[in-house]
């Protein structure tokens, strides 16, 4: 098998490296790959260990780490004097000393790649893994049979977990069908491990459930009730039988639960599943306690959240799930992934953790740390952060979030959801007056196609602003949530057509009319009036509003609805003429004009500048309201 390089290319310098923890840690990281700098003022001890490790892994630097001027020239030395290995390799490769090699991958490593043997560090040992058939559990059971353990797989999902255990070898691994809420089901469990495999290692215990965020008025105490059963009396019954196993037959074992950074900071939900979490840390802190006179470790490992089919269903929520936790994670540039996970906990299981018990190993980029002096001294509001992060969760594939989101961190749906009432009530009555005043008759125009169609998408966002109140301040049931997500997936497509059609279709309206029509071909048809004046200024002036709190994107694909939108017209002006319409309502139309082909391509050519137009507004909307506003603006 392949050398497992934890640190393979890597440049380390470790000051104190001479002698003890320090002298310890170069053995470690140079065999690991690592190239390793020895800071430290005993030179002979500092020389040998280099000598020792091989001088082409390490070499000793005299440094006195008080003298800031030192500490800069080592690092200088590191970087100019480690990195010349690489390069001096990288120099022959590129000139004619390698003429005549090709496909090859030169090892700059003194030989680790060819010497070393895989670091295995679950060799012979026996796991049980609970909720193993899919997300952290999975990923635990690829890594640890990776590692050399066998793996006994407990979940109720019989097809996953099979097909878990036949892709890593049934020869490594095996499923048993177990729940583990029954805790006579799981010492079956583990009684099957111990007459199959002669011993239990280690158990695992990362089964879990959770409910969906809401309010804790509205608290299920049934799901409460299944969570805790789950999350913690399962888990209670799994160390409790583990720990019997492994003291009946000797063994000093390790016991591993998944907790969660909720049972360090909590937070405003979900709330039965924060307090599973609180409990189950107290739980391994008290088997801690009770166990480690049989030699047997207890630690927890606390993630931060991330996407696993607990959390997310499809890849829309699996990229709205890593938004969210982005948006809110101290460690930036990193998604946190179940494989991180899964490491954490292959430390805490193997050896490498010998003497470390009754931890809760928070693999969460320092969230845990960070944020909770951060909402003590006022720099967090609490209340927002879960919209704010919904803000930041925007991907490139549709959201439904952003049909009813705003662009403005903070800003409550029901803006969005008054300016859009406001805005149809106001067009609605300009377009009855336009009626009244021209009977329908009007609808021949191609303003009034306009104003009908942006008429359309404000009454599209009514509906999707009035479905964004219901859930910023109440959650629905996981049923309706899901069953409405589904619709909302395809309204919210549409109404994105809608909107960027009608963008492109208002410039077009109004470069005609202010342009052309109001300069050359007003006339007491085309006359200029107060309706017709605000009809050309309302339809702009409440879409642009929209535009400035909505957070809606303008791709420039969709500038192809708009010609459609245009195509249908001119069609149906066509069609009416063939049927017997004897004006047109714009004279550049008619097919009779020595030039009317040049004017049909104008007329198709300058879409493009129209949609442009209202590209380079939103585009503006961007770049300047997020460096005037970085704070309170979240960029599409």
């Amino acid at each position: 098998m392949a050398g497992l390089r934890k640190l393979d290319g890597k440049i380390v310098i470790i000051s104190g490296g001479a002698s003890g923890i320090g002298a310890e840690a170069v053995r470690l990281f140079t065999d690991h790959g690592a190239k390793v700098v020895i800071l430290d003022l005993q030179e002979e001890l500092g020389q040998n260990l280099a000598v020792s490790v091989g001088q082409d892994k390490s070499t000793f630097y005299r440094c006195d780490i008080t003298n800031e001027t030192e500490v800069e020239n080592a690092v200088k030395f590191t970087v100019e004097s480690m990195a010349r290995h690489v390069a001096e390799a990288a120099l022959f490769l590129a000139s004619d000393d390698s003429a005549y090699v090709s496909g090859q991958n030169l090892a700059v490593d003194g030989g680790f790649s060819v010497v070393k043997p895989m670091a295995i560090k679950l060799e012979g040992k026996i796991v049980i893994i609970t909720g193993g058939a899919s997300g952290i559990g999975a990923e635990a059971v690829r890594l640890f049979t990776d590692h050399g353990a066998k793996v006994v797989i407990l979940d109720l999902q019989e097809e996953l977990g099979q097909n878990v255990a036949v892709a890593v070898g049934l020869d490594k691994a095996c499923f048993y069908r177990c729940d583990i809420t029954n805790e006579t089901e799981v010492e079956n469990a583990v009684k099957f491990t111990v007459e199959n495999y002669g011993k239990l290692d280690v158990m695992f215990s990362n089964a879990g459930v959770m409910e969906m965020l809401g309010s804790f008025l509205d608290l299920d105490l049934e799901m409460f009730d299944r969570t805790m059963a789950v999350n913690v009396r399962g888990a209670a019954a799994c160390i409790k039988h583990a720990a019997r196993a492994m003291v009946e037959k000797g063994t000093r074992g390790s016991i591993v639960c998944t907790t969660s950074v909720a049972s360090e900071i909590g937070g405003s939900g979900p709330h039965a599943y924060t307090a599973s979490k609180y409990a189950l840390l107290g739980l391994v802190k008290s088997a801690c306690g009770g166990l480690g006179k049989y030699g047997i470790r207890v630690n927890g490992v606390a993630p931060y959240g991330l996407s696993t089919g607990m959390t997310s269903h499809d890849e829309e929520s699996v990229k709205f799930v890593e938004g969210y936790c982005a948006a809110t994670a101290i460690l930036k540039d990193v998604v946190l992934k179940t494989r991180h996970v899964a490491e954490a906990a292959l430390f805490l299981a193997s050896d490498d953790s010998a003497y470390v018990s009754g931890q809760n190993l928070a693999v969460d980029g320092g969230f845990s740390v960070v944020k909770p002096m951060a909402i003590e001294t006022g720099c967090v509001d609490i209340e927002a952060t879960g919209y704010n992060s919904l803000l930041s969760s925007r991907s490139e594939s549709l959201s439904s979030a952003r049909l009813w989101t705003s662009c403005w961190r903070g800003l409550h749906p029901g803006w969005l959801l008054f300016t859009r009432s406001i805005s149809l009530l106001s067009m609605a009555a300009l377009l009855a007056w336009d009626v009244f005043e021209w009977d329908t008759s009007i609808f021949v125009y191609y303003t009034e196609w306009t104003f009908m169609l942006v008429l359309l998408y404000f009454a599209m966002g009514i509906v999707a602003s009035t479905y964004g109140c219901l859930e910023y301040s109440k959650e629905p049931t996981l049923e309706c949530a899901e069953e409405f997500r589904q619709r909302l997936r395809v309204y919210g497509c549409f109404m994105e057509t809608i909107f960027q059609t009608s963008a492109g279709a208002v410039v077009l309206t109004d470069v005609v009319f202010w342009l052309v029509i109001v300069p050359f071909l007003s006339d007491t048809h085309l006359g200029l009036n107060t309706l017709m004046i605000c009809m050309h200024s309302t339809n702009a002036g409440f879409l642009l509003i929209d535009t400035l709190l909505n957070g809606i994107p303008f791709p420039w694909f969709r500038i192809s609805y708009f010609v459609l939108w245009s195509c249908i017209y001119i069609i149906f002006q066509w069609i009416i003429h063939a049927c017997g319409f004897t004006w047109w309502p714009y004279p550049f139309l008619e097919l009779d004009k020595p030039l009317e082909p040049l004017w049909y391509l104008c007329m198709t050519m300058i879409h493009i500048p129209c949609y442009g137009a209202y590209a380079a507004i939103v585009i503006a909307k961007n770049s300047c309201f997020q460096c005037v506003f970085p704070n309170a603006f979240v960029k599409l």
